[in-house]
């Protein structure tokens, strides 16, 4: 079934963005990594584990978009995805800014001694 509903060719995923229903850009630069990933489910009637295999796999895509001052409906229509994981989200800051502002939350719930 994969063969006959997938491309052989693999091509880089992206996503299309809309801003109040209509097309705003692209989100299709991508930064790439090696992961395990699960290649069978884990029954559990099953006395083995599930086997894995490290594989190339996307793990941030990102882009510029224009979007005016003002409350927007924000879609995001993905292209070339055949399965995964889609774990964050982040709008008007860079990767580094969030992962600092994150840190910094983090360090004002800890409790101070």
């Amino acid at each position: 079934m994969r063969a006959r509903y997938l491309s052989k060719d693999r091509v880089p995923p992206s996503f299309g963005v809309l801003l109040n229903g209509r097309p705003a850009g692209r989100l299709d630069k991508l930064v790439t990594g090696e992961c395990d990933v699960q290649l069978e489910l884990e029954a559990s009637s099953a006395a083995q584990k599930p086997r894995f295999q490290k594989e190339e796999v996307v793990v941030e895509i990102g882009g510029t978009v224009q979007v005016p001052a003002g409350r927007h409906t924000i879609l995001l229509d993905y292209h070339n995805i055949v399965d995964g994981i889609l774990q964050r989200v982040r709008l008007g800051m860079s990767k580094a800014d969030a992962e600092a502002a994150e840190q910094k939350a983090k360090d004002a719930q800890q409790p101070k001694h």
